[in-house]
């Protein structure tokens, strides 16, 4: 009973403060002609008072509300109610900038829920799973799927980069870092992995194995040569691509960020040499920014299924055979002459792997850091030539 009547008074002296200021929006919703709201309002105002009474009158004889259970139970379903219509009277009563925070708030933590938890929207920044995936696409990734199944050869996943190491300082801060990250020194908050996206060839407990034949990289899993439909076959056009606005360092007293600063980008993108430079099926390539072999006007272009060397100069399609450890994964790029996979890092952990990419919800044809900078640059440009509306929603296979 003690329990009860604190309750009670709690709830009684929140609306006692507050009772004045209902009435006075209660009012001014009136005078505003939301005549539904204004009933609505004077009703619930009306009941509570006669609630607030007929319970502070009952507590007063707590002696005989405690010897009898079914006066015990009509105060504890009349304080009930009290908190039913206190809340609808909150809620009523609010103001309307309180409304759009609450529904923005919610929307942005339901967005940000389905992001970090269900389902992701990532931008592709390269080139290393040509023809599958342009540079531009923007990939919807199932982050349920590998909660319910394993990963098997063939998928397509995105997953962070391996030399990530999280926060584990406080549970908070790594989730900020592996689920937001957005870099706030101040707090100590770290910025996020950086993203891959790369095909699956091989599971754990599979053996993996590189070979060259006939002059072609071919690869192994547990002995059967795999038949990988899915590399790119198209040579590769070296090329200068401009991005950015400004020439300078400064504006005015402005310093002006790196992604704003103009310079120049080498690319490296897939070609088809049997169409003409303005009829690409993948990119839109600019003569004027393709390069020459120095001294000649031929093309700098490379071969497609040929080996690839590193630095040192290995062939980096001659490795194994490898038994993949358990919890681990071998990937690698479907644009086998321009990606950095297993084949330089080895395993990626399962822990790293975010999810399957499922299709491109939409694309542009853009360099940029961020697609709206060309949006801003070449308005009429970017719609009739730079988005590529025959790739959205298309599924990736």
């Amino acid at each position: 009973m003690q329990r009860l009547k604190k309750t009670f008074a709690t709830l009684h002296a929140n609306y006692a403060r507050k009772r004045s200021l209902f009435v006075a929006r209660v009012n001014d919703k009136g005078k505003r002609g939301r005549l539904s709201f204004y009933r609505h309002g004077r009703q619930v105002i009306q009941e509570l008072d006669e609630l607030m009474k007929e319970i502070t009158s009952a507590l007063d004889q707590r002696k005989k509300v405690f010897r009898d259970p079914e006066k015990r139970k009509a105060v504890k379903v009349k304080i009930k109610r009290a908190k039913i219509l206190y809340k609808d009277l909150v809620y009523t009563t609010r103001s309307h900038w309180l409304l759009w925070v609450e529904v923005i708030g919610g929307a942005l933590l339901f967005a940000f829920f389905l992001r970090a938890f269900c389902f992701g929207v990532y931008h592709s920044p390269s080139g290393s799973m040509e023809p599958t995936v342009l540079v531009g696409d923007h990939l919807v990734v199932n982050k349920i799927l590998y909660h319910l199944k394993k990963p098997k050869p063939g998928d397509v996943v995105l997953f962070d980069s391996l030399g990530t190491e999280y926060d584990s300082s406080s549970k908070f801060k790594y989730f900020w870092q592996k689920h937001i990250g957005v870099s706030i020194p101040f707090l100590n908050l770290k910025e996020g992995a950086s993203n891959f996206v790369r095909r699956i060839v091989a599971i754990p407990n599979d053996v993996i194995e590189g070979k060259v034949e006939d002059g072609k990289p071919v690869l192994y899993r547990n002995g059967q040569k795999i038949n990988e439909y899915y590399v790119n076959t198209y040579p590769l056009l070296a090329m200068h691509k401009k991005i950015g606005f400004f020439e300078s360092e400064r504006v005015g007293l402005f310093h002006i960020p790196d992604f704003l600063k103009s310079k120049y980008k080498l690319v490296l993108y897939s070609y088809d040499p049997n169409k003409d430079f303005y009829d690409q099926p993948f990119y839109k390539i600019d003569c004027r920014n393709v390069l020459r072999v120095p001294g000649s006007v031929d093309i700098q272009c490379s071969v497609p299924c040929t080996p690839s060397v590193n630095d040192q100069g290995k062939v980096i399609d001659t490795f194994g055979p490898y038994k993949i450890p358990a919890g681990k994964y071998w990937v690698m790029g479907d644009n086998r002459k321009n990606s950095v996979d297993s084949r330089v890092w080895h395993f990626v952990d399962r822990k790293f792997i975010r999810g399957k990419v499922r299709f491109i919800i939409w694309s542009v044809d853009t360099e940029e850091e961020y697609w709206m900078f060309e949006c801003v640059k070449h308005p009429l440009r970017f719609f009739n030539k730079l988005v590529r509306w025959n790739r959205f929603f298309k599924k990736i296979k």
